[in-house]
């Protein structure tokens, strides 16, 4: 007889709770034209911005572990709807540093009281200590997923 143990399906119950983390955050956005992970990115751009840092595409796809193709429709949305502008780099051409819009800061002032909001609920769900583990079991599912990124193609 297989114990529970053997039986859990980790990946199921990790992707599933992400989707229902994921429309949690989405339904505290103050506005409609922008998701949880959209305002994310977006107070990431703005916090580099007035750090004087500069901050280009490669930086999000690394921060936030997204391949390039969704950062490239991401970051094309966001700036199609006003939030944030491409600037070309000094040094190349090709990089386009990222910066936010007065409407990008101020919309992100919103996003972020509704973000803090939001992850201070979930921490009242659950302990310090389960914090902690949770952060320890996460990076081992990271590290051990990275390590191992050759996987087999379908072939059905």
């Amino acid at each position: 007889m297989e114990n529970m143990f053997q039986k859990y399906e980790i990946g199921k119950d990790i992707f599933g709770t992400s989707k229902i983390l994921r429309r949690y955050i989405d339904r505290q956005m103050p506005c409609e034209e922008l998701t949880g992970g959209q305002g994310r990115i977006l107070g990431l751009i703005v916090m580099r911005a007035q750090e004087g840092q500069p901050l280009y595409q490669r930086d999000i796809e690394s921060e936030f572990h997204i391949r390039g193709s969704s950062v490239t429709s991401i970051l094309q949305n966001m700036e199609r709807k006003g939030f944030i502008t491409r600037q070309s780099s000094q040094r190349d051409a090709r990089l386009k540093r990222l910066l936010p819009t007065e409407e990008g800061v101020r919309v992100h002032e919103l996003v972020r009281a509704r973000i803090t909001e939001a992850e201070n609920g979930m921490m009242e769900v659950i302990t310090e200590d389960e914090v902690m583990v949770l952060k320890r079991v996460l990076e081992k599912l990271r590290t051990f997923a990275a390590e191992n990124k050759e996987g087999g193609r379908c072939t059905c």
